[in-house]
Protein backbone atom coordinates (compact mmCIF):
# COMPACT_ATOMS: atom_id res chain seq x y z
CA UNK A 1 0.00 0.00 0.00
CA UNK A 2 2.81 2.74 0.80
CA UNK A 3 3.33 3.02 -3.03
CA UNK A 4 -0.15 2.36 -4.29
CA UNK A 5 -0.17 -1.20 -4.92
CA UNK A 6 -3.21 -3.10 -3.82
CA UNK A 7 -1.87 -6.25 -2.20
CA UNK A 8 -5.80 -7.33 -3.19
CA UNK A 9 -5.03 -7.45 -6.86
CA UNK A 10 -3.01 -10.34 -8.24
CA UNK A 11 0.04 -10.21 -10.55
CA UNK A 12 1.36 -6.99 -8.94
CA UNK A 13 4.34 -8.88 -7.45
CA UNK A 14 5.83 -9.23 -10.91
CA UNK A 15 5.64 -6.07 -12.47
CA UNK A 16 8.53 -4.00 -12.59
CA UNK A 17 7.09 -0.14 -12.52
CA UNK A 18 10.59 1.93 -12.48
CA UNK A 19 12.14 -0.91 -14.94
CA UNK A 20 15.56 -1.39 -12.49
CA UNK A 21 15.37 -5.17 -13.15
CA UNK A 22 13.82 -6.06 -10.02
CA UNK A 23 10.25 -6.77 -9.41
CA UNK A 24 7.81 -5.38 -7.13
CA UNK A 25 8.28 -8.44 -4.31
CA UNK A 26 11.91 -8.40 -4.84
CA UNK A 27 12.06 -4.56 -4.24
CA UNK A 28 9.92 -5.22 -0.91
CA UNK A 29 12.83 -8.06 -0.37
CA UNK A 30 15.91 -6.04 -0.61
CA UNK A 31 14.39 -2.60 0.94
CA UNK A 32 14.03 -0.60 -2.27
CA UNK A 33 11.97 1.34 -3.89
CA UNK A 34 9.33 0.05 -6.67
CA UNK A 35 9.26 3.41 -8.25
CA UNK A 36 12.90 4.55 -8.01
CA UNK A 37 15.15 2.93 -10.45
CA UNK A 38 18.41 3.80 -8.10
CA UNK A 39 17.22 3.96 -4.18
CA UNK A 40 19.82 4.79 -2.91
CA UNK A 41 21.04 7.17 -5.62
CA UNK A 42 24.83 6.16 -5.92
CA UNK A 43 24.77 5.73 -9.58
CA UNK A 44 23.51 1.93 -9.87
CA UNK A 45 20.41 0.74 -10.45
CA UNK A 46 18.92 -1.76 -7.73
CA UNK A 47 18.59 -4.74 -10.26
CA UNK A 48 22.08 -4.37 -11.10
CA UNK A 49 23.40 -3.86 -7.74
CA UNK A 50 21.36 -7.36 -6.86
CA UNK A 51 21.84 -9.09 -10.17
CA UNK A 52 24.96 -8.13 -11.41
CA UNK A 53 27.28 -6.41 -8.50
CA UNK A 54 26.15 -8.13 -5.15
CA UNK A 55 26.17 -5.38 -3.52
CA UNK A 56 23.82 -3.57 -1.11
CA UNK A 57 20.86 -1.81 -3.27
CA UNK A 58 19.76 0.43 0.05
CA UNK A 59 23.40 1.80 1.10
CA UNK A 60 25.37 4.55 -1.32
CA UNK A 61 28.90 3.59 0.44
CA UNK A 62 30.28 0.55 1.52
CA UNK A 63 30.97 0.14 5.29
CA UNK A 64 34.67 -1.42 5.32
CA UNK A 65 35.29 -1.93 9.07
CA UNK A 66 32.73 -3.77 11.57
CA UNK A 67 32.14 -1.33 14.10
CA UNK A 68 33.17 -2.75 16.71
CA UNK A 69 36.04 -0.55 17.55
CA UNK A 70 37.72 2.68 16.08
CA UNK A 71 38.72 2.77 12.25
CA UNK A 72 40.94 5.11 10.56
CA UNK A 73 43.48 6.28 8.17
CA UNK A 74 42.25 4.58 5.21
CA UNK A 75 44.17 4.24 2.06
CA UNK A 76 42.81 3.03 -1.39
CA UNK A 77 44.26 1.69 -4.49
CA UNK A 78 43.00 -0.46 -7.47
CA UNK A 79 44.63 -2.88 -9.40
CA UNK A 80 44.80 -3.45 -13.24
CA UNK A 81 41.78 -5.48 -13.28
CA UNK A 82 39.77 -2.62 -11.52
CA UNK A 83 39.91 -4.17 -8.06
CA UNK A 84 39.75 -2.31 -5.09
CA UNK A 85 42.49 -2.59 -2.40
CA UNK A 86 41.92 -0.95 1.32
CA UNK A 87 43.88 -0.84 4.31
CA UNK A 88 43.30 1.11 7.21
CA UNK A 89 44.16 1.21 11.22
CA UNK A 90 41.06 -0.52 13.72
CA UNK A 91 41.23 -0.89 17.58
CA UNK A 92 38.57 -3.76 17.44
CA UNK A 93 40.80 -6.17 19.30
CA UNK A 94 42.26 -3.30 22.08
CA UNK A 95 44.88 -1.74 20.32
CA UNK A 96 45.08 -0.84 16.61
CA UNK A 97 46.12 -2.88 14.07
CA UNK A 98 46.21 -3.10 10.08
CA UNK A 99 43.24 -4.00 8.08
CA UNK A 100 43.26 -5.00 4.64
CA UNK A 101 39.92 -5.51 2.72
CA UNK A 102 39.44 -6.13 -1.71
CA UNK A 103 36.87 -5.68 -3.63
CA UNK A 104 35.09 -5.73 -6.77
CA UNK A 105 35.07 -3.13 -9.29
CA UNK A 106 31.89 -2.32 -8.64
CA UNK A 107 31.82 -2.79 -4.61
CA UNK A 108 30.89 -6.79 -3.94
CA UNK A 109 33.63 -7.79 -1.24
CA UNK A 110 36.12 -10.27 -2.48
CA UNK A 111 38.37 -10.52 0.84
CA UNK A 112 36.28 -9.17 3.95
CA UNK A 113 38.50 -7.12 6.32
CA UNK A 114 41.67 -9.08 7.01
CA UNK A 115 43.78 -8.50 9.73
CA UNK A 116 47.67 -8.00 8.54
CA UNK A 117 49.05 -7.48 12.16
CA UNK A 118 49.59 -9.24 15.20
CA UNK A 119 51.36 -7.88 18.32
CA UNK A 120 50.06 -5.81 21.52
CA UNK A 121 51.54 -2.21 20.41
CA UNK A 122 49.94 0.52 17.90
CA UNK A 123 50.41 -0.58 14.32
CA UNK A 124 49.17 2.97 12.76
CA UNK A 125 48.39 5.31 9.38
CA UNK A 126 49.06 2.78 6.44
CA UNK A 127 49.67 3.31 3.27
CA UNK A 128 49.65 0.82 -0.15
CA UNK A 129 50.98 0.27 -3.22
CA UNK A 130 50.21 -2.40 -5.98
CA UNK A 131 52.53 -3.63 -8.64
CA UNK A 132 52.00 -5.23 -11.86
CA UNK A 133 50.98 -8.39 -10.59
CA UNK A 134 48.42 -7.20 -8.16
CA UNK A 135 50.45 -8.03 -5.18
CA UNK A 136 50.13 -5.38 -2.85
CA UNK A 137 53.08 -3.64 -0.45
CA UNK A 138 51.95 -2.19 2.62
CA UNK A 139 53.76 0.37 5.43
CA UNK A 140 53.09 1.93 8.43
CA UNK A 141 54.05 2.78 11.52
CA UNK A 142 54.39 0.60 14.85
CA UNK A 143 55.51 0.87 18.21
CA UNK A 144 56.38 -2.58 19.17
CA UNK A 145 59.88 -1.97 19.89
CA UNK A 146 58.90 1.06 22.16
CA UNK A 147 59.62 4.18 20.00
CA UNK A 148 57.28 4.27 16.54
CA UNK A 149 59.33 2.53 13.50
CA UNK A 150 58.75 1.57 10.15
CA UNK A 151 57.11 -1.58 9.17
CA UNK A 152 56.41 -3.45 5.66
CA UNK A 153 54.58 -6.30 4.55
CA UNK A 154 54.12 -7.76 1.15
CA UNK A 155 50.76 -9.80 0.15
CA UNK A 156 49.33 -11.24 -2.94
CA UNK A 157 45.44 -11.42 -2.74
CA UNK A 158 45.38 -13.63 -5.68
CA UNK A 159 46.32 -16.37 -3.85
CA UNK A 160 43.07 -16.37 -1.84
CA UNK A 161 39.97 -17.94 -2.78
CA UNK A 162 38.56 -14.16 -2.71
CA UNK A 163 35.11 -15.92 -1.93
CA UNK A 164 33.71 -12.98 0.13
CA UNK A 165 34.86 -14.13 3.53
CA UNK A 166 38.39 -13.06 5.45
CA UNK A 167 41.70 -14.24 4.00
CA UNK A 168 43.80 -17.06 5.87
CA UNK A 169 47.09 -14.74 6.56
CA UNK A 170 49.78 -17.45 5.97
CA UNK A 171 48.08 -17.79 2.34
CA UNK A 172 48.55 -14.58 0.57
CA UNK A 173 51.73 -13.28 2.72
CA UNK A 174 54.53 -13.08 0.34
CA UNK A 175 56.99 -11.38 2.84
CA UNK A 176 55.56 -11.36 6.79
CA UNK A 177 55.97 -7.94 8.76
CA UNK A 178 59.64 -6.45 8.55
CA UNK A 179 61.02 -3.26 10.66
CA UNK A 180 62.64 -1.06 7.36
CA UNK A 181 63.67 1.74 9.74
CA UNK A 182 66.70 2.21 11.31
CA UNK A 183 66.27 0.87 14.78
CA UNK A 184 68.11 3.68 16.47
CA UNK A 185 66.27 5.02 18.81
CA UNK A 186 64.47 7.63 16.81
CA UNK A 187 61.28 7.98 16.24
CA UNK A 188 59.53 7.12 12.42
CA UNK A 189 56.42 8.46 11.49
CA UNK A 190 53.83 8.94 8.59
CA UNK A 191 55.49 6.51 5.48
CA UNK A 192 54.23 7.05 2.05
CA UNK A 193 55.07 4.84 -0.94
CA UNK A 194 55.32 4.39 -4.77
CA UNK A 195 56.66 2.08 -6.95
CA UNK A 196 58.12 2.43 -10.31
CA UNK A 197 57.94 0.21 -13.44
CA UNK A 198 60.31 -2.94 -12.31
CA UNK A 199 58.49 -2.82 -9.37
CA UNK A 200 60.76 -1.10 -6.89
CA UNK A 201 59.40 0.21 -4.15
CA UNK A 202 60.54 3.58 -2.74
CA UNK A 203 59.45 4.56 0.88
CA UNK A 204 59.60 8.00 2.29
CA UNK A 205 59.12 9.27 6.22
CA UNK A 206 59.76 11.52 8.64
CA UNK A 207 62.71 10.96 11.27
CA UNK A 208 62.37 12.68 14.77
CA UNK A 209 65.40 12.07 16.49
CA UNK A 210 63.64 13.91 19.96
CA UNK A 211 65.81 14.67 23.18
CA UNK A 212 64.20 15.04 26.85
CA UNK A 213 66.42 17.54 27.77
CA UNK A 214 64.86 17.89 31.21
CA UNK A 215 62.77 21.00 30.50
CA UNK A 216 61.07 19.15 27.74
CA UNK A 217 61.32 17.45 25.17
CA UNK A 218 63.51 18.85 21.56
CA UNK A 219 62.98 16.95 18.51
CA UNK A 220 65.59 18.62 16.19
CA UNK A 221 66.83 18.30 13.43
CA UNK A 222 63.32 16.59 12.06
CA UNK A 223 64.36 14.47 9.36
CA UNK A 224 63.16 13.40 5.70
CA UNK A 225 64.17 9.70 5.01
CA UNK A 226 64.40 7.80 1.71
CA UNK A 227 64.40 3.77 1.30
CA UNK A 228 63.66 1.77 -1.46
CA UNK A 229 63.17 -1.90 -1.81
CA UNK A 230 63.59 -4.59 -4.66
CA UNK A 231 60.76 -5.93 -6.11
CA UNK A 232 60.30 -9.09 -4.01
CA UNK A 233 60.09 -6.15 -0.89
CA UNK A 234 63.89 -6.92 0.29
CA UNK A 235 65.39 -3.23 1.15
CA UNK A 236 68.29 -2.66 -1.27
CA UNK A 237 68.71 0.96 -0.75
CA UNK A 238 68.78 2.67 2.71
CA UNK A 239 67.31 3.97 4.22
CA UNK A 240 69.12 7.27 3.68
CA UNK A 241 68.51 10.68 4.96
CA UNK A 242 67.44 13.05 2.15
CA UNK A 243 66.12 16.22 4.27
CA UNK A 244 67.35 17.62 7.59
CA UNK A 245 66.70 20.61 9.14
CA UNK A 246 65.53 22.38 12.30
CA UNK A 247 61.98 23.44 12.90
CA UNK A 248 59.80 23.88 15.91
CA UNK A 249 57.04 23.13 13.73
CA UNK A 250 58.05 20.27 12.62
CA UNK A 251 56.61 18.51 9.36
CA UNK A 252 53.72 16.66 7.69
CA UNK A 253 53.20 13.76 6.04
CA UNK A 254 55.50 13.57 2.91
CA UNK A 255 54.05 12.90 -0.52
CA UNK A 256 56.05 10.97 -3.25
CA UNK A 257 55.43 9.90 -6.79
CA UNK A 258 57.33 7.88 -9.56
CA UNK A 259 57.68 9.38 -12.61
CA UNK A 260 57.59 7.26 -16.13
CA UNK A 261 61.28 7.45 -16.20
CA UNK A 262 61.53 5.72 -12.73
CA UNK A 263 62.44 8.48 -10.61
CA UNK A 264 60.44 9.30 -7.57
CA UNK A 265 59.47 12.99 -6.35
CA UNK A 266 59.14 14.01 -2.72
CA UNK A 267 56.97 16.98 -1.75
CA UNK A 268 56.25 18.52 2.06
CA UNK A 269 55.72 21.29 3.71
CA UNK A 270 58.08 21.97 6.73
CA UNK A 271 57.95 24.11 9.67
CA UNK A 272 57.82 27.82 9.16
CA UNK A 273 55.11 26.60 6.51
CA UNK A 274 57.22 26.21 3.40
CA UNK A 275 56.61 24.33 0.78
CA UNK A 276 59.25 22.05 -0.37
CA UNK A 277 60.34 19.91 -3.36
CA UNK A 278 62.79 17.42 -3.73
CA UNK A 279 63.68 14.60 -7.03
CA UNK A 280 66.08 11.91 -6.61
CA UNK A 281 67.69 9.45 -9.24
CA UNK A 282 65.25 6.22 -9.17
CA UNK A 283 68.60 3.80 -9.68
CA UNK A 284 71.13 4.98 -7.61
CA UNK A 285 69.22 7.11 -5.51
CA UNK A 286 71.12 10.51 -5.55
CA UNK A 287 70.00 13.59 -4.97
CA UNK A 288 68.88 15.21 -8.57
CA UNK A 289 67.12 18.20 -7.28
CA UNK A 290 67.86 19.20 -4.11
CA UNK A 291 65.53 21.14 -1.64
CA UNK A 292 63.35 23.44 -3.68
CA UNK A 293 60.98 25.82 -2.29
CA UNK A 294 58.08 26.78 -3.99
CA UNK A 295 55.78 29.98 -3.32
CA UNK A 296 52.77 29.60 -1.33
CA UNK A 297 50.30 31.09 0.63
CA UNK A 298 50.60 31.39 5.04
CA UNK A 299 49.19 28.05 5.74
CA UNK A 300 50.20 25.20 2.67
CA UNK A 301 49.76 21.69 3.92
CA UNK A 302 48.52 18.44 2.95
CA UNK A 303 50.19 18.02 -0.39
CA UNK A 304 49.23 15.36 -2.96
CA UNK A 305 51.94 14.63 -5.75
CA UNK A 306 51.21 13.27 -9.12
CA UNK A 307 53.84 12.64 -12.27
CA UNK A 308 52.08 12.95 -16.00
CA UNK A 309 53.58 11.05 -18.81
CA UNK A 310 54.97 13.95 -20.04
CA UNK A 311 57.83 14.86 -17.09
CA UNK A 312 55.43 17.36 -15.50
CA UNK A 313 54.89 17.14 -11.75
CA UNK A 314 51.22 18.32 -10.22
CA UNK A 315 51.15 19.16 -6.67
CA UNK A 316 47.66 19.32 -5.37
CA UNK A 317 47.25 21.42 -1.56
CA UNK A 318 45.46 23.19 1.15
CA UNK A 319 46.41 26.40 1.28
CA UNK A 320 45.00 30.27 2.09
CA UNK A 321 46.03 33.82 1.10
CA UNK A 322 46.46 35.20 4.61
CA UNK A 323 45.65 34.15 7.77
CA UNK A 324 41.61 35.96 7.57
CA UNK A 325 41.23 33.84 4.49
CA UNK A 326 39.39 30.52 4.62
CA UNK A 327 41.38 27.77 3.19
CA UNK A 328 41.10 26.75 -0.42
CA UNK A 329 42.80 23.72 -2.21
CA UNK A 330 45.55 25.05 -5.28
CA UNK A 331 46.83 22.76 -7.84
CA UNK A 332 50.60 23.70 -9.15
CA UNK A 333 52.48 22.41 -11.78
CA UNK A 334 56.05 22.05 -12.97
CA UNK A 335 58.38 20.34 -14.61
CA UNK A 336 61.63 19.06 -13.06
CA UNK A 337 63.33 17.84 -16.43
CA UNK A 338 63.75 21.83 -17.18
CA UNK A 339 66.09 21.81 -14.59
CA UNK A 340 70.08 20.76 -14.96
CA UNK A 341 69.29 18.04 -12.27
CA UNK A 342 73.15 18.63 -11.02
CA UNK A 343 72.23 17.83 -7.36
CA UNK A 344 71.12 21.68 -6.16
CA UNK A 345 67.68 23.47 -5.62
CA UNK A 346 66.17 24.16 -9.29
CA UNK A 347 64.86 28.02 -9.44
CA UNK A 348 60.92 27.78 -9.05
CA UNK A 349 60.21 30.17 -11.66
CA UNK A 350 62.27 28.14 -14.36
CA UNK A 351 60.63 24.57 -13.86
CA UNK A 352 57.19 25.92 -13.26
CA UNK A 353 54.48 25.14 -15.95
CA UNK A 354 51.17 26.47 -13.62
CA UNK A 355 51.80 28.67 -10.92
CA UNK A 356 49.22 27.94 -7.91
CA UNK A 357 45.81 27.99 -8.75
CA UNK A 358 42.87 28.13 -6.35
CA UNK A 359 40.41 25.33 -7.83
CA UNK A 360 37.77 25.84 -5.32
CA UNK A 361 37.52 29.52 -5.25
CA UNK A 362 33.67 29.15 -6.57
CA UNK A 363 33.00 28.05 -3.24
CA UNK A 364 32.32 29.92 0.25
CA UNK A 365 33.20 27.72 2.50
CA UNK A 366 36.93 26.47 3.72
CA UNK A 367 38.14 23.21 1.35
CA UNK A 368 40.83 21.03 3.54
CA UNK A 369 42.89 17.78 3.62
CA UNK A 370 42.40 17.18 0.14
CA UNK A 371 44.04 13.69 -1.52
CA UNK A 372 44.08 13.46 -5.42
CA UNK A 373 44.66 11.17 -8.17
CA UNK A 374 45.52 11.26 -11.98
CA UNK A 375 43.51 9.34 -14.79
CA UNK A 376 44.48 8.53 -17.63
CA UNK A 377 44.04 11.54 -20.03
CA UNK A 378 46.01 13.56 -17.17
CA UNK A 379 42.78 14.75 -15.65
CA UNK A 380 42.92 15.25 -11.67
CA UNK A 381 40.09 13.80 -9.63
CA UNK A 382 40.45 15.12 -5.83
CA UNK A 383 38.69 13.89 -2.60
CA UNK A 384 38.47 16.94 -0.07
CA UNK A 385 36.50 18.28 3.31
CA UNK A 386 34.99 21.02 3.60
CA UNK A 387 33.35 22.93 6.92
CA UNK A 388 35.72 20.78 8.51
CA UNK A 389 35.75 22.49 12.26
CA UNK A 390 34.98 21.41 15.48
CA UNK A 391 37.33 18.68 17.66
CA UNK A 392 36.90 16.02 17.24
CA UNK A 393 36.90 17.74 13.55
CA UNK A 394 34.07 16.93 11.24
CA UNK A 395 32.91 17.99 7.80
CA UNK A 396 31.46 16.88 4.08
CA UNK A 397 32.94 14.81 1.85
CA UNK A 398 33.66 16.55 -1.25
CA UNK A 399 34.59 15.48 -5.11
CA UNK A 400 35.61 17.44 -7.81
CA UNK A 401 37.42 16.87 -11.17
CA UNK A 402 39.92 19.24 -12.96
CA UNK A 403 42.58 19.47 -15.78
CA UNK A 404 45.95 19.99 -16.09
CA UNK A 405 44.79 23.94 -16.21
CA UNK A 406 43.37 23.77 -12.85
CA UNK A 407 39.66 24.54 -15.13
CA UNK A 408 36.71 22.22 -13.82
CA UNK A 409 35.04 19.67 -15.51
CA UNK A 410 33.46 17.72 -12.83
CA UNK A 411 31.49 20.51 -10.14
CA UNK A 412 31.98 20.19 -6.51
CA UNK A 413 29.68 16.98 -5.38
CA UNK A 414 28.88 16.53 -2.07
CA UNK A 415 30.15 12.54 -0.96
CA UNK A 416 28.20 12.49 2.77
CA UNK A 417 24.51 13.29 4.03
CA UNK A 418 25.68 15.39 6.84
CA UNK A 419 29.11 16.90 7.63
CA UNK A 420 30.12 13.33 9.06
CA UNK A 421 33.68 12.64 7.93
CA UNK A 422 35.89 12.67 10.44
CA UNK A 423 39.21 11.66 11.74
CA UNK A 424 39.60 9.55 15.35
CA UNK A 425 43.91 10.81 15.11
CA UNK A 426 44.51 13.67 12.98
CA UNK A 427 45.34 14.63 10.92
CA UNK A 428 43.03 12.26 8.46
CA UNK A 429 42.19 13.08 5.30
CA UNK A 430 40.15 10.89 2.02
CA UNK A 431 42.18 8.28 -0.33
CA UNK A 432 41.19 8.13 -4.12
CA UNK A 433 41.98 5.74 -6.53
CA UNK A 434 41.27 5.69 -10.36
CA UNK A 435 40.14 2.81 -12.45
CA UNK A 436 39.00 1.76 -15.41
CA UNK A 437 34.73 1.95 -14.20
CA UNK A 438 35.12 4.83 -12.01
CA UNK A 439 36.81 6.90 -9.13
CA UNK A 440 37.17 4.91 -5.69
CA UNK A 441 37.00 7.13 -2.39
CA UNK A 442 37.48 5.88 0.97
CA UNK A 443 37.11 7.95 4.19
CA UNK A 444 36.83 8.07 8.15
CA UNK A 445 33.05 8.45 8.87
CA UNK A 446 30.83 8.92 12.02
CA UNK A 447 27.87 9.53 10.81
CA UNK A 448 26.27 5.95 12.68
CA UNK A 449 27.96 7.09 15.96
CA UNK A 450 31.35 5.38 15.91
CA UNK A 451 34.17 6.27 13.77
CA UNK A 452 34.34 3.82 10.78
CA UNK A 453 35.94 3.65 6.92
CA UNK A 454 33.72 3.88 4.49
CA UNK A 455 34.35 3.15 0.70
CA UNK A 456 32.37 4.73 -2.46
CA UNK A 457 31.74 3.96 -5.52
CA UNK A 458 32.10 6.82 -8.30
CA UNK A 459 30.99 6.70 -11.75
CA UNK A 460 32.49 8.07 -14.96
CA UNK A 461 30.95 11.13 -16.06
CA UNK A 462 29.08 10.33 -18.97
CA UNK A 463 30.17 12.50 -22.40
Amino acid sequence: MQYGFNPRIGGEQTEDPDNDGLDNLAEQQYGTSPLEMDSDGDGFSDGDEVNIHGTDPTKPFIILSDGAGISDHAMVAVDSLGNIHVVWEDNRSGNFEIYYAMHSPFGRTLINDTRLTNDPANSKRPALVLNSMGQIHVVWQDDRSGIMEIYHTFIDPTQDDRDGSSAVIGDITLLTNQMISSDDGVEDTNPRLAVDSQGRVHVVWNDWPCTDTGEGIICSPIAIQHLRLDNSGIADQGPQTIFSQFSWEGTQIPAIAVDYQDNPHIAFVWGDNTLYYMMLDGNTGDTLVDQTSFPSGVDPGYISILANANNTCVMVYEDRPSWDDESELYLAAFNPYLDDRNGDGADPGSITTLAATAITADTTVSARRPAAALDQEGNIHIGYLSEYTGWPAAGNLMYRTVNQAGATLHEEELLTGSPSATSADEPSFPSVAIGSNGTFVTWTDAQSGQTQVLLKVLLPDQP
